[in-house]
């Protein structure tokens, strides 16, 4: 391909899988992504593609030990976001690195890729206290621990939730403290959860799916730190997601965003809004202009240039300005793209699209 390096997709048939190989190679296709490994790994490797498996990373078993592990919002609620505990939680850490090291020991693997590396977002589906957090033991130990003050954190997130008696010049510093935390936190961690693939396979490719610059700010995902240690960083850029409530969406976080009391701080650390700012009602409707794909992809590659790590974009497949977005992809050099999800009538009626790219 002239322009772009890799192809790849999240998802196949699991009914079809010698149909999806099929209809993969001949867009130009080379890798899929899928959950676990297994039979999968094997087939799509003697077909000749790579097969990439996703792993979510702060999961817990919910039957067994999930409650006590949940975040604690700034109200001092047990939430879940994402089917995640909190990442600091020592049984999802154990949980998250054990599996790792189990995954990395399977054959036929090109590579891992975490997902839900990360706190919660705004538009978390649990609902916005689920961002406000996390204000548990663990987490209060560990602020203490990196040299963060508790009590500053805690009145000034409860400030921001509210709105009440928020004053920039009193809680902006504690705001910052709050998702430098978070940053310290998630880097921490996923030094740890590299370092034990490693171990395991050093030839696996490793990556992440990775919120849009602009609100990785705000989960406590660091281009800069992250470009440093994996081997590929991929951006969600999702412009336009029309199926409810989905976290990790452009257009879904900027809307949560902006219910939020003190929206002007969040333009201050986030670096929206790009250019004009469409209404809550023309995000639902239309989605995000994709001149907001281009300039999160372009700020990507900027941070990211502090490592080795290649900033592969992930698209919705489905997206009605697909070529658009792709074609701000490739002004930005990138020439590795991935998209979300498989499913092979979209695949065949964008077939002009893909032609464009080889």
């Amino acid at each position: 391909m002239n322009n772009v390096r890799e192809l790849r997709i999240f998802g196949f048939d699991k009914t079809d899988m010698t149909g999806t190989a099929a209809a993969l190679k001949k867009l130009g296709f080379s890798s899929v992504v899928g959950h676990g490994a297994g039979n999968a790994a094997a087939f799509f490797a003697e077909e000749g593609l790579d097969y990439y498996a996703v792993q979510g990373c702060f999961g817990v078993d919910e039957s067994i030990d999930f409650p006590e592990n949940l975040c604690v919002d700034i109200e001092g609620n047990r939430t879940k976001w994402f089917g995640s505990a909190c990442p600091n939680s020592p049984a999802a850490i154990a949980k998250c690195l054990a599996d790792a090291r189990k995954l990395a020991a399977g054959p036929h693997l090109s590579g891992i890729i975490v997902d839900g590396a990360r706190f919660a977002s705004p538009a978390s589906a649990e609902g916005a206290n689920a961002f406000f957090t996390c204000f548990c033991d663990h987490c209060q130990a560990k602020m203490h621990e990196l040299g963060y003050s508790s009590e500053k954190i805690t009145a000034s997130v409860s400030a921001l939730k509210t709105g009440q008696g928020f004053e920039p010049d009193v809680h902006r510093e504690g705001i910052l403290d709050w998702l430098a935390f978070r940053r310290e936190v998630i880097t921490g961690h996923l030094a740890r959860y590299i370092q034990s693939i490693r171990e395991v396979n050093p030839a696996l490719r490793v990556g992440m799916y990775i919120f849009p610059p602009s609100i990785a700010t705000l989960v406590g995902q660091s281009y800069a730190d992250l470009a440093k240690l994996f081997d590929f960083l991929s951006p969600m850029v999702y412009r336009h997601y029309d199926e409810g409530k989905s976290p990790a969406c452009l257009d879904h976080e900027i809307v949560a965003l902006l219910k939020q009391p003190i929206f002007d701080l969040y333009k201050e650390i986030t670096g929206l809004p790009f250019g004009e700012m469409p209404s809550v009602d023309d995000f639902a409707k239309t989605g995000c202009p994709v001149s907001y794909v281009e300039n999160e992809i372009a700020t990507a590659v900027e941070q990211a240039a502090t490592g080795h790590a290649t900033v592969f974009p992930i698209l919705l497949l489905k997206d009605a300005a697909l070529a658009q977005c792709i074609q701000a992809c490739l002004s930005q050099g990138i020439k590795d793209i991935d998209f979300f999800m498989y499913d092979r009538g979209i695949l065949e009626a964008k077939t002009k699209e893909f032609a464009k790219i080889h």
